[in-house]
């Protein structure tokens, strides 16, 4: 099996020149399709088919059921060796190990979160029930990564991609092993394969098998391969020391080559050129569609259309050649006739005719709204305004003392002993001594306490502060003629 390891390196050039090619229309003469490249997984040509109830795409159904014939007797061989995305990670785990950089995933860890991919197999089976396979497909890797030579990638699976991809530099297939849906349907179906791996007793227990193993199956510890997860890579039989303690059956060679044989001969058979339509783009009755207007048609054209009327379609973008295959439902297969055409164009129309005048209508709703609301805010503020005023009116009618700041002059300890007070709402906001003669020692103890005291109670009825009686005396006076003035 050696001699089989150059095979996906071989594939994924080919695989990029297809897509390349169609991509130019280098290949529509030959009815080549992306489904049938695609599909080669064969989980999701059958998928297709039994969703859409139809036979319309028995090209791609026919290589879709030869490789899962392939996967019931060899296994997951499509993931061992014609996955271009499969390969993909291994170069980038390959350039990862240049740099000697690796994320070792203990083994316990790794049988746990690789059943994700079961569970989101389970999730694409229910999307394509449900007619909403586009919204998987627009973040899936594995799509993304085709889409960057064939066209239309979304920014979702740009991100996921260059997340898979950062991860391929440190961790052997990442999305193989816990995220790829395929792949978990393939191993699902391979899991009953005719030919396993067996281990014989030449086997010397060097453990390299498990190494190498892109997946982490236990071989060397098992008479045969029977995990589930095997992607039938042969990679622990290439790089076995002994040869024979690892091997299949003998003919098992001959069936590979066989089934890669009829393989391609069926492939090459179902997309030979058509003798009715040489260049796709040359007959007028296509209709080229803008991307943009893609979900319209989806979602609302068939109603536009009278409901007796079957509506076939393949959808283009702008003039490029490059085809935009995303069947929604299964009348999607062939083209709009000119009439059709000529009326999808007039619904095109009078639809973005009555969205602008519903954007329009809205636009005005929101002004409108806006003015409502500025209107309301300027009278709620008049009206506080207002109000503040009519408070501040009534509790000034209802106080003994004006407000203000007032200043008088009385005898403490000495004459000349200078008090300024200031009032609000007959309340004493601060009181200050602006001058006087009293002793120095006696004033500085006395003053701060006389002060506090006053303030704190808002009252002139407190007790003087012994050892400076007269002092205290007067800064009391002094507020009394102060409240004097202020009184109405």
């Amino acid at each position: 099996m050696k001699n089989f390891r150059i095979i996906p390196f071989v594939m994924l050039p080919l695989f990029i020149v297809s897509v390349i090619l169609l991509r130019t229309g280098q290949l529509l003469a030959w009815q080549i399709d992306f489904n049938i490249i695609h599909n080669l997984c064969g989980i999701n040509g059958t998928l297709d088919v039994s969703n859409h109830f139809t036979f319309t795409s028995t090209p791609v159904f026919i290589v879709s059921l030869m490789m899962i014939l392939l996967t019931i007797l060899l296994g997951p061989f499509f993931c061992g060796y014609l996955c271009p995305f499969g390969t993909y990670q291994r170069i980038i785990r390959l350039i990862g190990k240049s740099f000697k950089i690796r994320i070792k995933i203990p083994h316990r860890v790794h049988t746990i979160i690789s059943t994700l991919k079961y569970g989101i197999l389970m999730l694409f089976i229910y999307t394509v029930i449900k007619n909403e396979v586009m919204s998987y497909i627009a973040v899936d890797p594995y799509h993304g990564f085709i889409r960057l030579f064939y066209g239309g990638i979304t920014l979702t699976a740009m991100v996921t991609l260059s997340i898979v991809t950062i991860l391929s530099l440190f961790i052997e297939r990442p999305f193989c092993n816990y995220l790829c849906p395929y792949g978990a349907g393939l191993n699902l179906i391979g899991h009953f394969r005719v030919l396993k791996i067996t281990r014989t007793d030449q086997c010397i227990h060097c453990n390299q098998c498990n190494r190498v193993c892109p997946v982490q199956i236990d071989i060397s510890h098992n008479d045969a391969v029977k995990n589930i997860n095997c992607i039938s890579c042969n990679a622990c039989i290439s790089n076995c020391p002994v040869d024979g303690a690892l091997k299949h059956k003998k003919y098992h060679h001959y069936l590979l080559v066989f089934f890669i044989a009829v393989l391609l001969l069926g492939y090459f058979y179902f997309i030979k050129p058509s003798e009715e339509k040489d260049n796709f783009f040359d007959d007028p009755t296509t209709v080229i569609v803008d991307e943009a207007d893609l979900n319209t048609l989806k979602d609302e054209f068939n109603e536009a259309i009278e409901e007796e009327k079957s509506v076939d379609t393949k959808v283009y973008k702008n003039t490029d050649t490059s085809l935009i295959q995303e069947t929604t439902s299964n009348n999607w297969d062939n083209y709009y006739t000119q009439k059709d055409a000529e009326a999808l164009t007039i619904y095109l129309e009078e639809q973005a005719r009555l969205e602008a005048a519903r954007l329009q209508a809205e636009k005005e709703r929101l002004e409108a709204e806006k003015i409502a609301q500025e209107e309301a805010r300027k009278k709620q503020e008049e009206e506080d305004k207002q109000a503040e005023e009519t408070a501040a009116q009534e509790a000034s009618s209802n106080t003994l003392y004006s407000d203000g700041i007032y200043k008088a002059t009385v005898t403490g300890y000495r004459s000349g002993l200078v008090v300024q007070i200031e009032i609000k709402n007959d309340v004493i906001q601060s009181i200050e001594v602006l001058e006087h003669h009293e002793t120095k020692s006696y004033f500085n103890f006395a003053a701060p306490k006389m002060i506090s005291r006053i303030l704190e109670t808002n009252s002139i009825n407190v007790d003087v502060v012994s050892r400076a009686t007269r002092t205290s005396q007067g800064i009391k006076n002094g507020v009394q003629a102060c409240l004097n003035k202020a009184k109405k």
